[in-house]
């Protein structure tokens, strides 16, 4: 067995997260209709695929069995169905965060050379979950831009409703209203 700086449940959970990828690029690919988006998803699904080989590696290499492991359904149902109802560019942003959290994370693991002689490979992958950022900027400023036309007509809507309820407010009838009989 290999010393590693890493517990069993950091090796784990890196192999289950990039398990999940793998599911969650694969199944939006399958109802993606851009056809080069398709294309793109599918090969970032196969990037992690490979990503979960390195970990299944280093598990074996230290002792751990991962047959049990299977990616997160949740996050994939969940991915896949945030993606219809709002679009990819807000799918986009909520899974920003766990990129941005895997990649620290990896670059943590390569400071410290947690994985030992297998350090520069991790490094490699950690390279690539940074360029998977690449290929969705697209499909955020589109989603930005959406963002900016919503809040655009409530601003709008906002200022109507304003003046209309200002000049509500400000009408007084030229008669007294009669008094209840």
């Amino acid at each position: 067995m290999m010393e590693l700086k890493l517990g069993k449940d950091e090796i784990l959970e890196n192999y289950r997260d990039e398990l999940t990828d793998a599911e969650i690029y694969a199944a939006l690919a399958r109802v993606e209709s851009n056809d080069k988006l398709r294309e793109e998803l599918l090969k970032l699904s196969q990037y992690e695929v490979s990503h979960a080989e390195f970990w299944k590696f280093i598990a074996k290499q230290a002792g751990i069995d991962v047959g049990g492991i299977k990616p997160s359904r949740f996050s994939v149902t969940f991915s896949v169905l945030i993606r219809r109802l709002f679009g990819l560019g807000f799918l986009v942003k909520l899974r920003e965060s766990a990129e941005v959290e895997a990649i620290k994370r990896y670059g943590e693991m390569v400071r410290r050379k947690a994985l030992g002689p297998y350090t520069d490979r991790l490094r490699e992958i950690l390279l690539d979950e940074v360029s998977h950022e690449e290929v969705f900027k697209e499909e955020e400023s589109r989603f930005e831009a959406f963002i900016d036309n919503i809040r655009d007509a409530m601003y709008g809507m906002s200022d109507g409703l304003v003046e209309v309820l200002a000049a509500v407010a400000a009408w007084r009838p030229s008669s007294p209203t009669p008094p209840c009989s």
